[in-house]
């Protein structure tokens, strides 16, 4: 079966080894799909007073709302070629960018609609849980991600990062024209649930479809 990939990347203070028991879940439905758990590099984070923790890039408020301030671009474009050698490192084994998705949770989710948008040829597809744009623009390097699908889903009840965030950012993409960007709201908080992952696992077998 064609191979494909998705790389995913945890939140604020946690590990990747924190969401690889997702790859053990949907390995039944997704069972040509291998999974990557990058660690994000540890460094101060302003929101937690200059504490050294695990940070995609640095953050200075909790919650994030959609008036939050956006992190440097150097940090951001730093975080975003990390994940760029990882893609880099999928096609050079044989999975072509078509079959990689990027997704995570939380930090990791903004991180992952940032990648995306840099991705000088479109993704097979964008995972947002709980997360937020955390770049100025939602303008894609390749006009062709436009039509990369993407999935966003986020808690009603989140404290930490606001449901606004989504409601803004819904709003952006739509403006944007990403034609096939789906959103999904669960009754819960900063977390993820049962429902979401299976909408996750559905997603990925419409936008990685195994194939022979």
């Amino acid at each position: 079966m064609e191979p494909a990939a998705v790389i995913w990347m945890h939140g604020l203070g946690d590990s990747g080894s924190g969401w690889s028991d997702i790859g053990d879940q949907l390995e039944g439905v997704l069972p040509h799909v291998k999974w990557e758990f990058p660690d994000a590099p540890s460094q101060p984070v302003s929101c937690n007073g200059g504490m050294v923790m695990p940070s995609w890039f640095d953050l200075g408020e909790i919650p994030v709302s959609p008036d939050s301030a956006l992190p440097s671009e150097s940090d951001m474009a730093a975080s975003i070629a990390r994940v760029e050698k990882l893609i880099k490192a999928k096609v050079a084994s044989g999975i072509p960018r078509s079959r990689i998705a990027v997704g995570g949770f939380s930090q990791g989710g903004a991180l992952a609609l940032a990648t995306g948008m840099a991705s000088p040829e479109p993704l097979g597809a964008i995972v947002c849980f709980s997360g937020w744009v955390a770049t100025p623009r939602l303008e894609p390097a390749a006009e062709a991600t436009r039509d990369a699908r993407i999935l966003w889903c986020h808690g009603t009840l989140d404290p930490v990062v606001l449901p606004a965030c989504q409601a803004e950012g819904m709003k952006r993409l739509e403006a944007a024209k990403f034609s096939r960007a789906s959103f999904r709201q669960y009754p819960m908080p900063h977390s993820a649930c049962a429902e979401e992952l299976q909408d996750l696992a559905e997603f990925l077998a419409l936008a990685l479809p195994g194939r022979e």
